[in-house]
């Protein structure tokens, strides 16, 4: 890749991460169920700040199976009957993810993340940047970082024409987009676009973000990976770029794949 990770990345640890990405992947899952775990990058202007790897799960077994994957049990146990109340294998159930987030200073970010019952949101309005949409769908999470913790508002929006509408907000090239994710952590917004992978290039492309451009070239070089979804924050120069990862990685052989990144990533 053309960005120097190793130059900017210096002293990395992954052990930790390698560590937890090994055990995540190794959790039992129903193989009838969607293989919807993500490696993402965060950019502030040219430079990568943080590498983040997520893991979804659907089954409502064995949650407690699970506890390693988060430093707080607390506040998952307190949502998670509203998660339950989707039903099994609902239309709306998109699992629970959870994630984990490394920096530049190698400070380790865990969350968890679920979409709420429709019956939670009847088409709530939602503000984004500064104006009233009303979203198709609503989700929370919870990050935890040091002995802090921060709550994020997720929202979503399916219908075309709104989304024409939020990327103009956000000062961002028309596309066809099937669905929108906005986010919000006090003053800061943030949208994901769902785009056919066939076209993320190509929007990537018309953005003129050689960064995310880069980034997409090199994952498809050196892990045949796919770039699916790109983030932007409103009125900062921060972006993102999110990878899915394959059922390939459900094999032994895998499941050391963050270290294999990691160690090209930390060069």
């Amino acid at each position: 890749m053309d960005l120097d990770f190793g130059a900017q990345i210096l002293n990395i640890n992954p052990v930790r991460v390698t560590e937890y990405c090994a055990k995540a992947l190794a959790l039992d899952r129903n193989k009838k169920d969607p293989f919807l775990d993500f490696l993402g990058f965060n950019f502030c202007e040219d430079k990568l700040v943080q590498v983040k790897f997520y893991f979804t799960f659907y089954d409502v077994q064995r949650f407690f199976d699970r506890q390693f994957l988060l430093p707080v049990w607390h506040d998952f146990e307190q949502h998670l009957p509203m998660w339950l109340s989707h039903g099994p294998n609902s239309g709306f159930n998109s699992g629970i993810s959870y994630a984990l987030k490394l920096n530049l200073a190698q400070e380790l970010e865990y969350q968890f993340h679920f979409l709420l019952p429709k019956t939670e949101i009847s088409k709530a309005s939602v503000k984004v940047a500064g104006q009233d949409f009303v979203c198709q769908g609503k989700g929370i999470a919870y990050a935890y970082q040091k002995q802090e913790f921060k709550f994020k508002d997720y929202s979503y929006f399916g219908d075309p024409r709104l989304n024409q509408s939020i990327l103009n907000l956000f000062e961002l090239p028309t596309a066809i987009v099937s669905l929108i994710e906005h986010s919000k952590f006090l003053e800061s917004e943030k949208i994901v676009l769902w785009l056919d992978p066939q076209r993320t290039d190509l929007y990537l492309q018309s953005v003129h973000d050689p960064v995310l451009i880069e980034c997409s070239k090199w994952m498809a070089s050196e892990f045949g990976a796919t770039a699916f979804h790109p983030g932007f924050y409103k009125g900062l120069k921060k972006k993102s770029l999110y990878f899915r990862l394959g059922s390939q990685f459900r094999t032994q052989r895998d499941l050391r794949l963050a270290e294999i990144f990691l160690d090209k990533f930390a060069g």
